[in-house]
């Protein structure tokens, strides 16, 4: 997923809470969410050891941020939606 998604994998893994970290892994964790099968532990233990409570959290930032028509988090979610649909396609 990261490989078609073109997320940076690094800030996937780190604990580093700086605001491009935090927004990419908590758009990865919504993404995972949205278009697969995996659920919230699943996802938080796969993507970096997290409790599926700040997998549950990431989820509502996103969609907090989509709700308030942030072009940031619009322009991320839409570029990775765009990669996932592109590989699915091949």
């Amino acid at each position: 997923f990261l490989e078609v998604s073109g997320l940076n994998k690094e800030a996937v893994f780190l604990r580093a809470k700086s605001h491009s970290v935090a927004h990419t892994r908590q758009a990865l964790f919504y993404l995972l969410y949205k278009y697969t099968t995996l659920s919230m532990p699943q996802i938080g233990r796969r993507y970096g050891g997290y409790d599926h409570t700040t997998v549950m959290h990431s989820i509502g930032k996103v969609l907090e941020r989509l709700g308030q028509h942030d072009k940031e988090t619009q322009n991320l979610v839409m570029g990775v939606k765009e990669k996932i649909e592109l590989a699915r396609a091949a």
